[in-house]
């Protein structure tokens, strides 16, 4: 059966496709207390509560079937390009400096999840998926033409910021359109299915190109193919957000009036909507605080007698802390709800994750 708006379910229920009845089942996007109040939802939680509401089967698939090729590319750029890392250093000659861009590529994995689902609330999923593919085609742009490893680090970060961004923002967008039942399988199969073959075919893809051209290109088509697979995956997101019922523009979303000046929405978009000051607080504290750990070690223990790394560490803990208070106390649409913090079922979790 299927309805004008909604998604064709099947003959029993939603369970058959594993997607999302808009009718029988309640969402997923937003807990209770918020469904309860939908305006106090931020503006890309509204827009995919309402993007919830207009997808249909065909809708779904084609979304689907986008979304399998887009992390095609992600996992196949991922696992090629490996091959060109010691190609690119050696260009260098500068293989000592390999492990501090490891350190840094790794402290911006962490540093963006965070930030990446504030931004995916704020302005929506599809956005955030354009954001993290033109990060990620930025960062290989990047590799492909860099002349020292100072370059090659900032490529670095660009691609953790479009990978990281892309896993994340997939995950949610799994969990906006399926049902709680079959939620595990349908948010491991698109990384499951892609990643068996280019384990394999990476390199061997990688190889060919260092035969036939040079580890330049092999960084840089990644740039042009790695869109070129997103663009049926944003697309059918973009086109069912146009005709989703009730659809509210951005400004709408925001509560942003005709009659508001440009710094009242400056302000409400950094401070209250993103949060500006609960981000920069979580940045320093999560870089000032892995940082030293992450430079230090059983390798390296000897670092511990030098102020600077105990003084990187402390300020870490201090900063956290400040953003906790901040998030907690005085921040409007902070990063982690205060009723998160204690939830006894997601500290415990959040723990063990880290």
């Amino acid at each position: 059966m299927a309805g004008s708006d909604g998604i064709v379910i099947g003959a029993k229920g939603p369970s058959n496709t594993g997607f999302q009845d808009p009718v029988s089942e309640k969402p997923a996007i937003a807990d209770r207390d918020e469904r309860s109040n939908p305006e106090s939802l931020q503006a890309g939680v509204q827009r995919a509560e309402m993007l919830r509401k207009g997808w249909t089967k065909q809708g779904l698939i084609l979304a689907f079937t986008g979304l399998f090729l887009a992390t095609l590319a992600i996992n196949f750029g991922d696992y090629s390009t490996q091959v060109y890392t010691a190609y690119t250093t050696s260009a260098f000659k500068r293989h000592s400096a390999m492990s501090a861009a490891r350190v840094v590529g790794n402290i911006t994995r962490i540093g963006a999840y965070p930030i990446i689902a504030k931004l995916g609330d704020v302005f929506g999923r599809a956005e955030m998926f354009i954001l993290s593919i033109l990060m990620g085609a930025i960062g290989y742009a990047i590799y492909a033409a860099c002349e020292n490893i100072s370059q090659y680090i900032a490529a670095g970060i660009f691609e953790a910021i479009g990978s990281t961004g892309f896993a994340l923002t997939q995950q949610v967008f799994v969990a906006d359109v399926t049902n709680l039942i079959d939620r595990g399988i349908w948010s491991t199969l698109p990384d499951s299915l892609t990643t068996i073959p280019t384990l394999y075919l990476g390199t061997i893809v990688a190889q060919r190109i260092l035969d036939h051209s040079t580890w330049r290109w092999g960084w840089g088509m990644w740039a042009i193919i790695q869109p070129v697979c997103s663009v049926l995956l944003i697309g059918t997101m973009f086109y069912y957000q146009k005709r989703a019922p009730a659809r509210k523009s951005v400004s709408e979303s925001l509560g942003w009036t005709s009659t508001d000046k440009w710094w009242q929405r400056a302000y409400n978009l950094l401070w209250v909507q993103l949060d500006l000051p609960g981000a920069v607080l979580l940045l320093l504290g999560l870089s000032l605080f892995l940082v030293p750990l992450s430079l230090t070690g059983s390798g390296n223990s000897d670092a511990w007698h030098k102020g600077s790394f105990i003084a990187m560490l402390v300020l870490g803990v201090v900063f956290f802390i400040a953003f906790i208070v901040w998030d907690a106390w005085f921040a409007t649409k902070p990063f982690i709800p205060y009723r998160m913090i204690r939830n006894r079922t997601v500290l415990p979790h959040a723990s063990l994750v880290h």
